[in-house]
Parts: structure tokens; sequence; C-alpha cells
């Protein structure tokens, strides 16, 4: 399913990209005036949907005379009427100006970043399996993105467009309409019921139009056969809709507002796990590390016992690994690497490296913490796979001040036990590893 939208972003882009480059094509082809010689009611099929919609037969200019081009469109003509179209005289294609962006409009550069950002979530939701850190961060922004795609649809619907719409009645007249007809919208099955969009009937210049409605719904309000409307016309822009609409969408809308405010509020003022810094007492233990250059240092420490931890600790099967370790990150900011060598395991020899953390750090491993259940140790499990009866351990401890809990051995089937794992060992820096990792070179050179 990930792949299916990683597509459809890409396509969303080109969309945007064909938009783009189909708008300056036509701009370079230039405004023609056609007459209307003809038009009658028709029908446009979208997959299993009929819209209304009129046929209309344009009388084009060309170099040597005229030819007749009958297309479909949404909007109502008479027949003497000059429109304005492009006009590719080559691929016998007609366009109207309505359909192109404007010039200098931003609207393909915002599909195609909408596209790019489709395509990109899906893409570090993948990433996200694989590393911890991308997994926090991939979370956050996707929260976030859904919460300024609700505050930003919901200022459009219910304030800009409105706003714009009022501002173009000066262009506008209205005129009296039934609802006549409905069709069924499949989208809403999967929740056991069907929504419904209605179809709109009018005179306009003596003749009938239809029109479709801009809203879906559920109720029977879009099913009352004979419902009495009114219907905006603006003439400048051939824009035709229902007046009653309106009022359900912008309601629709409001809720949609209001509700992504809120989740921001909360999303801030939580720091999106529902803690902060300071109920957690983060860099407050007053430890001073002396630090190197590098950002950490050499050495055992000696931290206060009432302070809180997690722990995780690991001794490898495999004799390509040549130390096991153990990694302590208290809450109060400090964090705590120390290895031993596989063959002095047990008898005392260890090198430690201590360095600072932040809370930013800390913020997924506190989540995911609160969601394990941490259990009595019963003993490690030994590795079946391993070769000469090797034993793998692999422990998580939390210590919260006054007692150590912990759970572990070798085949810990928990998807949570891993994640929180994970998390510890990706808030360790980089350059605490390295140190480890050429600690252990020169010691066994």
């Amino acid at each position: 399913m990930q792949y299916l939208f990683f597509i459809i972003g890409l396509a969303v882009v080109g969309l945007g990209i064909y938009a783009k480059v189909h708008s300056n094509r036509m701009y370079k082809l230039g405004i023609t005036k056609a007459t209307v010689v003809g038009h009658q009611p028709a029908v446009k099929k979208i997959g299993q949907t009929e819209i209304p919609c009129t046929q209309v037969t344009l009388e084009i200019p060309v170099e040597f005379g005229a030819v007749n081009k009958t297309v479909l469109d949404n909007s109502t003509y008479n027949v003497g009427d000059v429109v304005d179209i492009y006009y590719d005289s080559e691929k016998d294609y007609v366009e109207f100006p309505k359909n192109i962006s404007e010039k200098g409009s931003k609207g393909p550069y915002v599909l195609m970043a909408f596209g790019a950002m489709i395509s990109l979530l899906v893409l570090f939701a993948e990433l996200s399996k694989s590393s911890a850190a991308i997994s926090e961060g991939f979370t956050m922004i996707l929260s976030y993105f859904v919460v300024f795609a609700l505050i930003l649809g919901g200022a459009f619907l219910a304030i800009i467009r409105p706003m714009r719409r009022k501002k173009e009645m000066v262009n506008c007249r209205m005129v009296s309409g039934k609802l006549v007809d409905y069709y069924r919208d499949s989208h809403g099955r999967n929740r056991g019921e069907s929504t419904y969009k209605p179809i709109y009937e009018f005179y306009d210049n003596g003749e009938t139009v239809r029109i479709e409605g801009e809203q879906s719904s559920s109720g029977s309000r879009n099913r009352q056969i004979g419902r009495e409307v009114t219907i905006v016309i603006n003439d400048k822009t051939g824009e035709r809709y229902c007046l009653d609409d309106m009022a359900g969408i912008r309601k629709v809308a409001f809720l949609c507002l209001a509700f992504g405010v809120v989740v921001l509020f909360i999303l801030v003022s939580k720091g999106f796990d529902g803690n902060s810094g300071e109920e957690l007492n983060i860099g407050r233990s007053g430890y001073d590390l002396e630090l190197n250059e590098a950002g950490y240092s050499i050495g055992s420490i000696t931290m206060p016992e009432d302070e809180r931890y997690y722990e995780y600790y690991y001794m490898p099967a495999s004799e390509e690994e040549t130390y096991a370790y153990n990694v302590k990150l208290y809450d109060y900011g400090v964090g705590v690497v120390t290895i031993f060598p596989m063959e002095s395991n047990g008898k005392g020899l260890n090198q430690s490296f201590a360095f600072y953390m932040e809370y930013e750090d800390l913020k997924p491993i506190i989540k995911a913490g609160k969601e394990y259940d941490f259990e009595e140790l019963a003993g490690a499990t030994q590795n079946p796979d391993t070769a000469q009866g090797k034993v793998e351990y692999e422990y998580l401890y939390y210590y919260d001040g006054k007692n150590r809990e912990g759970s572990g051995g070798y085949g810990v089937d928990s998807e949570t036990f891993d994640t929180l794992a994970e998390y510890i060992k990706a808030a360790v820096p980089k350059n605490v590893w390295r140190a480890v990792k050429e600690e252990m070179r020169q010691y066994y050179e």
C-alpha cells in the first residue's frame, strides 16, 4: 500500500508539471475568438459517475476560413455567443481559459510540492522501520503535516473562499432552482453507508441547465427531490453553484479548523509526548563531566544513587564480536557506555565513556519505556542457533531510584523491547561509538 501512495505522490508531481507546461503552451498560442453555433445537454462519464454538462459546437476562425469543433463543458451557452478559447490547429485541440492556471499562478507549484510531500512521507515511513531516530522524527512530521492540512484546508473553505465569493457577488446574479436528481458516491461503504451528491436544475436565459452540488452527504437533505434552492451565476468567470450548499461546507470546515488548532496547541504545549524537560528534571543533577574535544569523558563516574535511568546490556554470541557493552541513560541528562572485552568479561576489566544528553534524545526512550512492561529476570536463555552452545544475552533494565527491574534474554519476541533497545543505542553519540571501536582495536593489537 505504501508503494501505491508513493506512486500517487509522483503522479501528483507529474500533474503539476503538466499543468505548468500545458498553461505555458496555451499562452504561446494566444486567445482565439470562437462563435457558438450549437449546444445541447449532455452527460460526462467519470468511472461509474455521470455528470451533467453541455455539448457545445464552436465555429473557430483559422488561416483559411473556419472549422467547427464540438466539445463538452459545464458552462451555459447561447447560439451566437462569442467566447475566448485557445485553439491548437495542429492537434485540433480546444482549451478554455478557465481550465488553465493564470500567468504567475502558484497553483502548479503547490501541486508539485504536495505530491513531493506525499512521496517523502512514504519514504520516511519506510526508513523509520530501520531507524528509531527516523521513526520518532517521521511521527512528529506526519502529525504536524496532518494538523496544518486541517488548519489550512479549513481556513480556505470556511474563510478565504466565502470571502472571495462575496467579493465577486458584484458580477453575479441569483436564480431559483430545484433539486431534481442525485447520485450515490460509494466512498463511504467501509463505514456501512453511502453519500449522495445532488443535481440541481434551473432556467437561465430561457434554457434548462443542470449542475452538480458541491457537498456530498449521507443525510436525506441531498435526496429531497423538489427542494427549492438558490443558484448563484458568475457571469464573469462562468462559475455556478448552489448557495445553500455553502452553509454546510462552512460548518464542516470550521470544525476541521477548530480541531486542527486544538491539536496543534496540544502538540506544542505538551512537547508531543505529554512531558517536558522540567517535569523530568533533565540536566539538573549538577554532575560535571570533564569532556574532551570529541564531546565525551573517559573513565568511570559515580552518579547519585537516587537517579533514575534506563539500561541496555548486550553480550554477543558471535566470535566476530570482541566485546560486550552496557548503556545507561539517566533521566538527568547523563549517559554512560561501558565496554567489556570478551576475554576479560567478569574479571573487572572495563572502560567507560560518559556524555551529556538533551531532552530531545530522551523523549522517545521515556515514551517507549512507559509502554514496556519490565519483568523480573529469570536468567538468559541459550541461543539454539549459536555454534558450540554459546549464550547470547540481551537485557533491558529500568531503575526508578529505589529498585531495578529488568527483562531480556535471547530471542526476546517483543516489538516494544526492540524499539526501546534501538532508541537507547541511537541516543549514544556517534563519536562515542567510534571511540568504543577504537578502544577495542587498540586493546586487541
